[in-house]
């Protein structure tokens, strides 16, 4: 189990066997669990620049 610790929030994130884990953020997909899977090895980079924080915050809150 991973714990991701936030200003505004706590997140818990369990690795299931099949190498997917859910996501759950109150205000984001009504609540509902968004299921991560990896679906490749090869590593990947994302970017850590956006231009929508404030929009994401506010579902944090």
């Amino acid at each position: 189990m991973f714990k991701i610790n936030g200003e505004m929030q706590e997140l818990e994130i369990t690795l299931k066997s099949n190498n997917s884990f859910d996501l759950i953020v109150k205000k984001l997909n009504d609540g509902k669990p968004i299921t991560l899977k990896n679906v490749d090895a090869t590593p990947a980079y994302i970017g850590t620049e956006f231009d929508d924080v404030d929009e994401y915050k506010t579902l944090l809150e």
